[in-house]
């Protein structure tokens, strides 16, 4: 039972599942405090899942790491799982990606320029802070900017909690 339960522990915190509800809750509760009505419930399953994959792409390249911290060796002994699911993951997030672009294919016809570079500053600053993974901008990865990282860390979560449901608001 106790290790069954260690299991499940880990397998919340340490697959990023803990990140995930944290982003619906923040998304939730700035909606409400902003005054907007609640999005689809797929932009929340979206939300989560785009939370966890995001947090776990970091840690699967780490195989062959000989590093003795708790979360790197959960990684490691659990790859294939961890790979499994985020293909699943990745799988229905495309899924309810789709699903609220088709929904609300009109408004996005709608909107602005500013509206655009508002919705692609996150997720380009997102991808920019992993950018170790990526050949051209392994040299300027936002990650390894070590006085940087709250300061995106909080831009990126402000904006993907507090004004993508503004801006993707039911109203």
């Amino acid at each position: 039972m106790v290790k069954a339960f260690e299991r499940l522990f880990h397998t919340f915190f340490f697959g990023n599942y803990f990140y995930g509800i944290c982003a619906v809750a923040l998304s939730i509760e700035a909606s409400q405090q902003q005054g907007y009505p609640l999005n689809h419930p797929f932009w929340y399953v979206l939300l989560f899942l785009g939370t966890v994959i995001y947090y776990t792409i970091a840690y699967l390249h780490e195989k062959n790491s000989t590093s003795i911290n708790p979360r790197t060796i959960w990684y490691r002994e659990h790859q294939r799982w961890i790979r499994k699911s985020q293909w699943v993951q990745i799988c229905i997030a495309v899924l309810a990606g789709c699903y609220l672009l088709f929904r609300y294919r009109s408004g996005f016809q709608e909107m602005n320029h500013w509206q655009w570079i508002i919705i692609f500053v996150f997720p380009l600053l997102a991808i920019w802070y992993y950018g170790d993974a990526i050949p051209w901008l392994q040299q300027t990865s936002l990650r390894s900017k070590g006085w940087l990282k709250p300061f995106v860390i909080g831009f990126i979560w402000a904006g993907v909690v507090n004004v993508y449901p503004a801006q993707f608001s039911p109203i």
